[in-house]
């Protein structure tokens, strides 16, 4: 069988979009492709079908829209059979389009058909309602000039798109509810819309709401310039169709994107106001990332603008938003930029050009201020004021952070980013905005927000998905952890169900639960949740620590240590006398003691323990706390964080193991130790053998 090229294949696509009739094609693909049926409360079962792979995505249903837009529009309705037919054979074709552009042969200048691919079927890396919501925000600034130029202002061109999205979703709802089935030619109608409905449920005139989805419609043979799968396709810009005079939006998704992206053109067009537009881009961005850096670690810990000055007041850098907390800095360096359409294309040169101004130089700029930071160099705030962090920094974490949807950027930046990973410098974690919207919208809390930047910035390039949604919402199930044996883990998007479901149920009322179950939701009344509460806003070393370690424990872990704090401390609050445990987590010890001692002698003793246990067990760091019985509130802790060396003062002092009172796993259940043999695996969890642990 002979490979059909991408541009027979678009030329096929083409020709069946301007068959009579298409548009109910249009109508049948977008219901079909689009719409989740449930009864009383969303599930991820009832997701399953949006990440199946024979689902067209909204970029292929945005290609045969825009196909149509090329041609004269016939409304008549073709009849069932040639309906089916022409769905089939728009499926099969879109399918072999997909074959077809990846494996092309290289066409001059655009020789990266491997980008190509990734980036025209790449995931959506935002959620509809967050395009609508971050518009105000993001146009806010412009508001006068909407007004004198466009006649309306930001939030009612905002208001017109949420309702569209009602009215569209609410239609076709009821036509489905009739039973009719969706070869019915009325499922057109239910993407019909009309200037007076909308102009009754938004309070605006009916001429302000025409003038605005006048804006945002496309008109039949409109678009001669779509001539392959990647040039401008004017749907992408105005995806209302608009014939005689009758509206149809098949797609409130690709009308809420628009409303947040298109603005930006038409102000562009202003050469008096582009500059001003531009800055007001940036500075959408820097404000969006302060605001909500504030909501999760307090206003006292996040600087906008700060400069990093020598001795003279001479700037030797700039950090967009700065975060500080404990001995850990998180530098977010803000671009606005888009992918061109010649990148779109596969040039490759165009591509790494979009790449270097949107991610690679916001990253370059970041560590070159986190270099400056750990040389402890003077940092000052807008107005050239110094001031001093909390705490000495040995942590920077480089987040890099768009504010438009860039396609394909975990994949590019796989291909392209130049990064630099030092002592105190992790590996970069690049971002938009609306995946900053997600993770503050369920990490709330220093320490939780924290432990997954860390998390994340580690694994770097260990874990790939098609976007960051998946990977947190793999975070959000079982805790974000890979294996030292595994190189690489791909993620399926259809991990990202719960987390979808979750964000519909806060911000747009569906019914469903809005936290996935995992680790916000598991072993709430446990001992390790009820010290990760009690160390949520401390800002301290030692508090982040710990609570990072806690963190990164998973599910089996945390019940185990829950069952032993759960016997340690009610023995405590019985006999009121000292009971303790011990154990080790990845190269980290942690022992808690419980008893009623009085401060100076109960923080020496737990000093002490520390101290031994970290000299057995040879690992580096070790941390303990101490806990009242009852109420679980750590009153103090230790760390020791230093390399491992023989000492003669300790090896003096270390007495022979004992058993009493130590709690082992088994069969499930933790119960009193026995002895181990002494070549075998010591009780504590160290991994050593007990002659080379315990028994010493």
């Amino acid at each position: 069988m002979i490979q059909k090229s991408e541009s027979e294949i678009f030329s096929k696509l083409e020709s069946l979009c301007s068959s009579d009739g298409f548009i109910h094609v249009l109508a049948l693909l977008s219901c079909m492709n689009n719409t989740t049926f449930y009864e009383e409360e969303l599930s991820s079962t009832d997701m399953q079908h949006l990440y199946e792979k024979e689902r067209l995505i909204r970029t292929e249903i945005s290609t045969i829209a825009g196909l149509l837009l090329k041609s004269e529009v016939n409304m008549a309705y073709p009849g069932e059979a040639v309906l089916s037919q022409l769905t089939e054979d728009v499926n099969s074709s879109l399918a072999v389009l997909h074959s077809a552009m990846y494996s092309g042969d290289r066409d001059g200048e655009y020789d990266n058909k491997m980008i190509k691919e990734s980036i025209f079927y790449s995931g959506e890396s935002a959620y509809d309602f967050q395009y609508l919501d971050m518009a105000e925000e993001k146009y806010a600034q412009d508001n006068s000039w909407f007004l004198e130029y466009m006649g309306f202002s930001c939030s009612e061109m905002v208001s017109v798109g949420r309702c569209v999205e009602s009215i569209i979703g609410r239609q076709v709802s009821d036509f489905l509810r009739r039973g009719l089935g969706v070869f019915n030619e009325g499922l057109l109608k239910a993407y019909e819309l009309s200037i007076d409905l909308i102009a009754t449920e938004t309070g605006l005139v009916s001429s302000k709401v025409k003038t605005i989805v006048d804006l945002f419609s496309s008109q039949k043979l409109s678009n001669e310039n779509f001539c392959d799968m990647s040039s401008f396709n004017v749907y992408n810009a105005r995806p209302i169709i608009c014939v005689d005079n009758t509206y149809f939006c098949f797609s409130a998704y690709s009308l809420a994107q628009s409303i947040y992206e298109t603005p930006f053109f038409w102000m562009n067009n202003d050469k008096k106001y582009k500059s001003i537009s531009a800055e007001h881009r940036g500075q959408f961005v820097e404000d969006y990332v302060f605001r909500k850096m504030i909501s999760v670690f307090g206003a006292g810990n996040v600087f906008k603008n700060v400069f990093i000055v020598n001795d003279n007041n001479e700037t030797l850098g700039e950090i967009d938003v700065l975060v500080s907390f404990s001995d850990s800095v998180i530098i977010y360096q803000a671009k606005s930029k888009k992918l061109t359409i010649e990148a779109r294309k596969g040039n490759d040169n165009a591509i790494q050009k979009d790449f270097q101004g949107a991610i690679q130089d916001a990253y370059d700029q970041g560590v070159s201020c986190a270099q400056l930071i750990l040389s402890g160099a003077r940092l000052a705030d807008q107005s050239f004021k110094r001031f001093n962090l909390k705490s000495a920094v040995s942590r920077c974490y480089i987040v890099p952070i768009i504010s438009e949807h860039y396609p394909a950027l975990s994949f590019q930046t796989r291909q392209y980013l130049n990064a630099t990973v030092t002592d105190g410098i992790y590996p970069p974690f690049i971002m938009d905005v609306f995946l900053l919207d997600v993770l503050t919208e369920f990490l709330d809390t220093p320490l939780h927000f924290l432990s997954y930047i860390d998390r994340r910035s580690n694994y770097n390039m260990r874990v790939f998905s098609s976007h960051e949604l998946t990977v947190f919402s793999l975070h959000l199930k079982q805790n974000l952890w890979i294996d030292e044996e595994y190189g690489l883990v791909m993620l399926h998007d259809d991990i990202c169900a719960d987390l979808d479901i979750a964000m519909l149920a806060r911000r747009r009322g569906i019914a469903g639960k809005q936290t996935p179950d995992g680790i916000l939701t598991m072993h709430q009344d446990g001992f390790i949740r009820k010290i990760i509460k009690s160390l949520e806003s401390e800002n301290h070393k030692l508090a982040v620590e710990l609570g990072l370690l806690l963190l990164s424990l998973d599910s089996d872990s945390i019940e185990d240590i829950n069952q032993i704090a759960r016997k340690t401390i009610f023995l405590s609050s019985i006999d009121e006398k000292h009971h303790d445990f011990s154990t080790v987590i990845g190269d980290t010890g942690f022992t808690v003691h419980c008893n009623y001692y009085n401060k100076d002698a109960a923080e020496k003793q737990l000093y002490g323990h520390c101290l031994k246990r970290k000299y057995i067990t040879k690992v580096k760091k070790w941390i303990g706390i101490h806990v009242t019985p009852k109420t679980y509130n750590v009153n103090y802790g230790v760390m020791l964080d230093f390399e491992w060396e023989y000492s003669s003062e300790i090896e003096s002092v270390i007495e022979p193991g004992r058993l009493q009172n130590t709690l082992v796993k088994i069969g499930g259940v933790m119960t009193q130790a026995k002895r181990p043999g002494r070549n075998e695996p010591c009780f504590c969890g160290s991994g050593k053998k007990y002659k080379k642990c315990c028994l010493r």
